[in-house]
């Protein structure tokens, strides 16, 4: 009986930590920089432009009923729902194409957000977004 507990308890700390996640990262938020490196398959860098500011209208919308719309130059690129597993963004649009974002890190005000791509053989490509909430 006393398994049964521990494992609700377990349960629910996690339930309280994605809803923490959730509210986090319930807002607007605007692209500071965008960056995509490419590593081989040992993860040894092979190329790292440097960072590409983002422009007004470049901006993420996370809503408390799960819906993630990503705007480019104001004009709407991603329209979909989302859920939260651990710390990653699971990202569904309308065509049920899902992409998967890994949050690296978020604070009140600062969100940074990691996608990787199969890149040509073993290589990867890992596009790297900062972001910083609107007030």
């Amino acid at each position: 009986m006393s398994v049964l507990l521990l494992g609700l308890t377990a349960c629910s700390k996690s339930d309280e930590e994605a809803e923490q996640l959730k509210s986090e990262l319930a807002g607007t938020w605007n692209i500071v920089s965008t960056r995509s490196a490419v590593y081989d398959g040992q993860g040894k860098e092979l190329y790292n432009p440097p960072a590409i500011a983002g422009q007004p209208g470049d901006y993420w919308i996370f809503t408390d009923d799960n819906i993630a719309q990503k705007f480019y130059q104001e004009q709407l690129q991603i329209d979909g729902r989302y859920r939260l597993d651990g710390n990653s963004v699971f990202v569904t649009d309308g065509q049920q194409a899902t992409t998967t974002y890994l949050i690296k890190n978020i604070t009140s005000n600062s969100l940074t957000l990691e996608l990787t791509n199969p890149g040509n053989g073993n290589n990867k490509v890992v596009h790297t977004t900062v972001l910083s909430k609107r007030l």
